[in-house]
């Protein structure tokens, strides 16, 4: 850290960026040098091959070449592509490796740290939100069977996301469309959340930052799942973001949302029913997985007070980010246009202390009307 004195015995060592949280550099010791065939492991001795290569012939031809590399100490692994490349191109890839980890060793020995010893990959993580990958379903479905919602269906894992390439099979081999979707219907209704369930809230920031906002509890779901109320018990002190309310422990939150809503809606209570006001999130549209929703923040959010003023938070993040070019200026106008949206719905009632049927499958009685 800045103006941190170092101890005398302190060594300079060689470390690699190997990801980002946030803006926050993850560093490791453990190199790794990445070709188009191979990865030169200088820390890792032995030989690997990727996981895609199932040829076993080929994969004994590529570990028979290992053992004539003279790789001494260096580990390797070959990447899949590996095996659609003859012997002379592969040697010509390794032997390209060594001397790039010669050459780094050699400006590591002779520089002062920190410096940077060679240039990182331009690497991007795009986040792709339920539309995008909607979009993406219809190109896949123009080319090979493909089951509605198959790219928000797979990114969610487990048994549903074999369920999904299970199902895909069927449609090639040549079964009904009908009887699929008919099968695929019952393991969705065996996997997906219902009365009872629990979920992990998933919070994305803009800069790829999860933030896990805890464990609720699904009071209630529609079948389509485009309605969802979820419960949180609160454990923590201090005040709520944007609403300035008291946060007690025992405190209820009641979030209202659903499967490809762009709001998160949540009403804060206390142990006895009281209304501390609703924070509304506006977000990417939502995913629904069996154990989790999860959502990308877009900045802004709308308060509402206990008392029925309201205001609009961070809008100037909002513009930052079209900006800095992390989103687009169409969504940004999505965004304030939904805004609109949840200032007239809240103007209107829509928006608000949660309904006495909810306060009712928690309860708690509605607060009498004084005056």
């Amino acid at each position: 850290a800045d103006g941190e004195e170092l101890d005398p015995e302190a060594q300079e060592v060689l470390v690699q960026v190997v990801r980002y949280e946030g803006r926050r550099p993850i560093l490791s010791r453990f190199l790794r040098l990445r070709g188009r065939l191979a990865t030169l492991k200088p820390f890792e001795p032995g030989v690997e091959l990727s996981r895609r290569i199932t040829d076993q012939e080929k994969a004994a031809r590529l570990l028979e070449l290992s053992g004539k590399l003279e790789l001494g100490n260096l580990g390797l692994r070959w990447r899949s592509r590996a095996v659609q490349a003859g012997e002379e191109e592969l040697r010509a890839e390794v032997e390209r490796l060594k001397r790039e980890w010669d050459e780094l060793l050699n400006r590591f020995s002779s520089a002062e740290g920190p410096a940077k010893l060679a240039p990182g990959r331009a690497v991007a993580d795009v986040e792709l939100p339920r539309r995008a990958k909607e979009r993406l379903d219809s190109l896949r479905a123009s080319v090979c069977p493909t089951i509605p919602g198959h790219h928000v269906l797979k990114a969610c894992g487990g048994e549903l996301a074999n369920a999904v390439e299970m199902a895909e099979k069927l449609l090639a081999q040549g079964m009904a469309e009908e009887q699929v979707r008919a099968l695929f219907q019952e393991v969705l209704r065996r996997e997906m959340p219902c009365e009872g369930s629990r979920l992990t809230v998933l919070h994305v920031k803009l800069d790829g930052t999860v933030i896990k906002l805890g464990e609720a509890e699904v009071l209630r779901a529609s079948d389509d799942l485009s309605e969802l109320v979820l419960v949180r018990m609160i454990r923590g002190r201090g005040l709520y973001d944007g609403l300035g309310t008291r946060r007690e422990p025992g405190d209820l939150a009641v979030s209202l949302t659903g499967l490809g809503s762009m709001r998160l809606v949540t009403s804060y209570l206390g142990a006895d029913g009281t209304y501390k006001g609703t924070y509304v999130n506006l977000n990417t549209p939502v995913e629904v997985c069996p154990s989790c929703i999860r959502y990308v923040d877009l900045e802004v959010d709308v308060c509402l007070m206990p008392d029925g003023s309201y205001k609009v938070l961070d809008e100037e993040e909002l513009r930052k980010a079209v900006e800095e070019g992390t989103i687009s200026a169409e969504l940004a106008d999505v965004v304030m246009k939904e805004v609109e949206s949840v200032i007239r719905d809240i103007e209107e009632g829509r928006v608000g202390p949660p309904g006495p049927d909810v306060l009712k499958a928690l309860g708690l009685e509605e607060p009498e009307e004084t005056g």
